[in-house]
């Protein structure tokens, strides 16, 4: 499945540009998600995210007093997420990059953390070990968020 096919899909329920509700519910999803991590990334670190797509935890998270920069690798998605930050975000840039050339672009030990959400199980193993890889190379902590099948 491309980057496309999954916009395409998207936009057919749900308009991709947050509204006032559509941001309130994800800041209250990203609330949740930090009581397991908020103790290692104290308010004001600075979060890269990969995958970052409209950006449902990007915009909040910067939101909350993060600096955040998330990556995409669909320009569609990228202006989307752009827009969102604008409307709604804190300390947040969105970058339209591949991620698996985030080594090119930012330096060693650039962040405190790097966070994905949806992103991992896309990928066949040795993927993700490189990809995890080349995370710990930007950031001591990364944080991967994944769906759970349920039967």
């Amino acid at each position: 499945m491309t980057g496309n096919d999954w916009f395409e899909r998207f936009i057919q329920h749900r308009n991709p540009v947050f509204t006032e509700k559509d941001f309130e519910n994800d800041k209250r999803e990203i609330l949740k998600d930090l009581k397991y991590y908020e103790k290692y990334l104290p308010n004001g670190s600075k979060i890269l995210e990969l995958g970052c797509g409209l950006g449902f935890k990007a915009v909040p998270l910067s939101s909350l007093g993060y600096k955040v920069v998330g990556i995409d690798n669909d320009k569609r998605v990228v202006e989307a997420a752009k827009k969102n930050a604008e409307n709604f975000g804190g300390d947040i840039e969105i970058i339209e990059c591949d991620m698996s050339r985030v080594d090119k672009i930012f330096q060693k030990d650039s962040f405190d953390a790097c966070i994905s959400a949806g992103v991992f199980e896309h990928f066949d193993e040795e993927e993700v070990r490189k990809l995890v890889d080349l995370q710990l190379k930007l950031a001591p902590l990364v944080i991967a968020i994944m769906p759970l099948k349920h039967d």
